[in-house]
């Protein structure tokens, strides 16, 4: 895939050359990527990045699946609500890991309904709830709100990314130590400021029923940097 010059992205035919793509400069612009988009090869380890009813884990959460446009123009983003129970709630797929690689784990997100949320993304260990590398981000105000980590976790870079409509890409990267176990983590939160997490980075609050985000285009990569956006 590739961004055009208004930030839409674009799939490219097998063999094609990337020839007029743009790259996002960090202020909701974009900008030529010169005469041929190269980089590095990438794979992208989640499953239905698209799709987030499907092999992904859930938490107390809802999905109305295919409710918006996404960053690529089709009618593919779910719209990810929470319930009205007193818990954690999130998506989550697990994978094996490279002991002590480096990943970096990425979403395109939107503000929905209902009162103020923030995203939050974590890589941790499947088998404890005490390591954690993971980040908050604020989808109203497009900044990453917050970092941290936990039992040999460690964050190495977070950031985040306007694409116009309200869509912005959210990425973290950082590694769970020697464990093999990695699980990718999609979380809802209700603040940054009072946010205190707990069992694998996340927290737990009520919910009102009605309040969601919109996803698309989650992706995961032994990298420590972003790749294009690989779909899955």
């Amino acid at each position: 895939t590739y961004y055009d010059a208004n930030g839409v992205i674009q799939t490219a035919a097998v063999d094609e050359a990337r020839t007029a793509a743009y790259l996002p400069d960090g202020n909701g612009n974009f900008v030529s990527a010169g005469p041929l988009l190269l980089e590095d090869a990438g794979t992208n380890l989640l499953l239905q990045s698209e799709d987030f009813s499907t092999t992904w884990g859930n938490t107390l959460l809802t999905d109305n699946v295919d409710a918006t446009a996404a960053p690529n123009g089709t009618i593919t983003a779910d719209e990810i609500i929470e319930t009205t129970a007193t818990n954690i709630r999130s998506k989550e797929q697990n994978i094996t890991s490279v002991a002590s690689a480096v990943y970096t784990l990425s979403v395109f997100a939107k503000s929905g309904n209902g009162d103020k949320r923030y995203l939050r993304l974590s890589l941790n260990s499947a088998a404890s709830t005490a390591l954690w590398a993971a980040a908050s981000y604020d989808l109203d105000d497009g900044t990453v709100a917050s970092s941290d980590s936990a039992g040999g976790g460690t964050v190495t870079s977070t950031s985040i990314q306007p694409f116009g409509n309200g869509w912005y890409r959210c990425m973290l990267t950082g590694n769970i130590g020697a464990n093999t176990d990695l699980r990718a983590l999609v979380t809802l939160t209700p603040s940054s400021s009072t946010y205190t997490p707990n069992g694998r980075g996340r927290t737990s609050y009520t919910g009102d029923g009605v309040s969601s985000i919109y996803l698309w285009g989650a992706q995961l990569e032994q990298s420590s940097t972003v790749g294009e956006y690989i779909p899955t």
